[in-house]
């Protein structure tokens, strides 16, 4: 009885992707992903994938036992550490991206958010070192609040951030600790810029914050390179304070 049930953790280790996915079906670029239904919807969430590599496009529905499910999001550590990854299309049917999400995909170079997204995990692209630019499309997505902190640490290579014309928050720590980032353009939509949001993007030289911006943060470009830095009236002398707050 011992060796039956040594057997089975073994198992389970061993392959323990079976046991957390409902079914898995073959993705338009040819990788096997694993899904998990969401309970009372005809929606799914991509779990993970069979050794993905190259380019990835996940799917925005999938159909298994004649039921078709939108894709509606990608769960935590999902692709862990998938180095062989060297692109991913994210439909727009994907409304979230769990912790960790991508977390240790080196290969991946570029990446664009589509403008469904409305939550994005802690570190979900955490140490994706290969990483040199980010799009956001959010034409429509105001972030509002649902991004964590610390969603690209360890992505020191990324030097260009285009922020999409829609955006109206950037959240807490959105955009923190990116050293290699040298410069970036906030659209006129946005209206708020978060707590500690360019924290730490210490080549960042000079920011021009648009006259849409009304409540810059506590910390929101400390510890930057900033050299210059272009206001609008409509920022307060504390507000100035607090975005140069430890600004070098």
């Amino acid at each position: 009885m011992k060796k039956v049930v040594v057997l089975i953790i073994v198992m389970m280790t061993l392959f323990g992707t079976a046991w957390a996915y409902d079914f898995s079906a073959v993705a338009p670029s040819g990788q096997t992903l694993y899904y998990n239904r969401l309970n009372g919807e005809r929606k799914v969430v991509v779990t993970g994938g069979l050794n993905p590599t190259g380019n990835l496009i996940i799917p925005n529905s999938v159909t298994n036992n004649y039921v078709t499910y939108t894709v509606a999001g990608i769960s935590q550590s999902a692709f862990f550490n998938d180095r062989g990854l060297t692109s991913v299309t994210i439909p727009n049917t994907i409304i979230s991206i769990g912790d960790g999400a991508f977390s240790g995909c080196s290969g991946l170079s570029s990446l664009s958010i589509p403008n469904s997204i409305i939550s994005i995990g802690d570190g979900a692209f955490s140490g994706c070192s290969g990483l040199t630019t980010v799009h956001f499309n959010a034409d429509s997505c105001t972030f509002a609040g649902s991004i964590v902190g610390s969603v690209f640490s360890g992505c020191s290579n990324i030097t260009t951030l285009n922020i999409g014309n829609g955006v109206k928050i950037i959240p807490f720590g959105l955009f923190s600790d990116l050293d290699g980032l040298t410069s970036v353009a906030i659209p006129n939509t946005v209206s708020i810029i978060g707590q500690a949001a360019f924290s730490g993007c210490s080549q960042l030289a000079s920011i021009v914050i648009p006259n849409s911006v009304t409540s810059i943060g506590i910390h929101a470009f400390s510890t930057c390179g900033l050299v210059t830095v272009t206001l609008p009236s409509s920022i307060s002398s504390m507000m100035i304070m607090c975005l140069m707050v430890a600004g070098h």
